[in-house]
């Protein structure tokens, strides 16, 4: 699913999935799964925890957490439970490099660095989000992770 750099992310279905297809073939290439807790004790004090999978076998590919449910941060984590950076609705942090930030026109949104440069954009429509990864970004799988949290979690 990283490997591409034009990816389209569904609305949610029925059971609150969410398809991440390629562009423009609508191949789907993974979904989201927003895991549920139990009881209110749980919802107080676990995490809420988003997971991006693979198609085919469904392996675990980063998970988005958020740390408190009081919180405006979230947190990626890779599959094996690395942290990779933290995002909130203004800014994308990796280690203690603030990646990016939004700059919104009429109809695409683009998450650009301090210094301007392009990360990606993002346009919503009725059926979900298109993103488009800049170039300096597709070899940058973590990155990748980060940008497509963020839309996933301010998109909808």
């Amino acid at each position: 699913m990283l490997e591409f750099d034009h990816l389209f992310i569904c609305k949610p279905d029925s059971q609150g999935q969410r398809y991440i297809q390629t562009v423009p073939d609508l191949v789907t290439v993974g979904f989201t799964r927003k895991c549920q807790t139990q009881n209110w004790i749980e919802k107080l004090f676990k995490k809420e925890t988003i997971t991006f999978h693979e198609t085919g076998d469904e392996p675990l590919v980063f998970s988005l957490r958020k740390p408190w449910w009081y919180s405006n941060w979230y947190e990626v984590v890779e599959a094996e439970d690395y942290r990779i950076g933290l995002f909130d609705d203004k800014k994308i942090i990796n280690g203690s490099v603030e990646w990016g930030y939004l700059a919104i026109d009429r109809k695409t949104i683009a998450l650009k660095t301090k210094c301007q440069r392009l990360l990606a954009t993002f346009q919503p429509d009725g059926m979900g989000e298109k993103i488009i990864f800049s170039p300096e970004v597709s070899s940058e799988p973590y990155l990748k992770m980060l940008l497509l949290g963020f839309v996933l979690v301010y998109s909808s």
